[in-house]
């Protein structure tokens, strides 16, 4: 079985995926919206501030934890396929 997918604008197909029923996309679509919403409130806090005012604030340790951990996020978003 083959689905037809889209990928740098021409349609393809993907062997042996299984076909998505569009019936059962609302409660999907809520799920990510409410996982969203969650994540903007549990970052919050590090939007509100720069991350140089965060980060005085912490000892040297978890102050290179943060930096480590922000350019980590950084690279894993601008790379996410």
């Amino acid at each position: 079985m083959s689905v037809p997918f889209m990928k740098y604008g021409r349609v393809g197909t993907c062997r042996g995926a299984p076909p998505m029923e569009t019936t059962n996309l609302r409660p999907l679509v809520e799920h990510v919206s409410d996982s969203i919403d969650a994540l903007e409130d549990a970052l919050s806090p590090l939007l509100a501030s720069t991350l140089s005012e965060i980060s005085s604030k912490l000892p040297l340790l978890d102050k290179a934890k943060l930096h480590v951990l922000t350019t980590y996020a950084i690279e894993s978003v601008l790379f996410c396929p």
